[in-house]
């Protein structure tokens, strides 16, 4: 038990201290240094670890919006509009 208890704690507290004030080019190479070494895995974990501090330094932005018609009838379930022009007022 204590075997698999104690590489949860230093991935759960430790690497994310350490990877803590990394900048994004030094995230990148460690990650590019990780899938080279055959480490898929921590290669991904970098990877994350990049993209949320990028996403967190990156304002609010919308990349698609789509008009509808009519009400959404659930979770991706929407009737697109056909143009962007609208009534005037």
């Amino acid at each position: 038990m204590l075997r698999i208890f104690i590489p949860i704690l230093t991935l759960i507290f430790i690497i994310p201290a350490q990877l803590h004030g990394q900048t994004l080019p030094e995230l990148m190479r460690q990650a590019e240094g990780l899938a080279a070494a055959g480490d898929q895995s921590g290669a991904l974990h970098m990877l994350k670890e990049a993209y949320i501090q990028q996403w967190l330094k990156t304002p609010l932005a919308i990349s698609k919006a789509t008009f509808v018609s009519k009400r959404s009838e659930g979770y991706g379930k929407y009737h697109q509009r056909a143009d962007n022009v609208f009534n005037a007022g």
